[in-house]
């Protein structure tokens, strides 16, 4: 998968696993929309704050496959370029996936900050 993926989108490592859950069709659709967030991570989707009791601030969110399938990533700033980091993907059903990227919130986090600091 990482070969289709832009070098500015990286996958949560449950994230990964999420999509992978995902039918073939589902999953073609969700690496295209990942393919146009990675050209504005900043600017697609929409910006998520404080939802239902979750705190998402800084994340966005974006529907895929007749809004079927929703995808909730975070920017990250790595000091040369954006990069879309991949929260969850889940299909929609209720809150699930918001529940899901908030849960890893912190994994995130720390994971996005020992990746800058591999590669610097």
């Amino acid at each position: 998968m990482s070969e289709v993926l832009p070098p500015n989108v990286w996958f949560f490592p449950d994230a990964r696993a999420d999509l992978g859950r995902l039918d073939r069709s589902q999953r073609v659709l969700v690496l295209r929309a990942i393919v146009k967030i990675a050209r504005a991570p900043d600017q697609v989707g929409k910006p998520l704050g404080h939802l239902a009791g979750l705190n998402l601030a800084g994340f966005r969110s974006v529907y895929v496959d007749r809004k079927r399938i929703r995808i909730v990533w975070k920017v990250a700033e790595t000091g040369v370029v954006q990069v879309a980091v991949i929260a969850a993907v889940a299909e929609r059903e209720g809150l699930v996936v918001y529940r899901t990227a908030a849960q890893r919130r912190e994994a995130i986090d720390a994971w996005i900050q020992k990746r800058i600091e591999s590669s610097g």
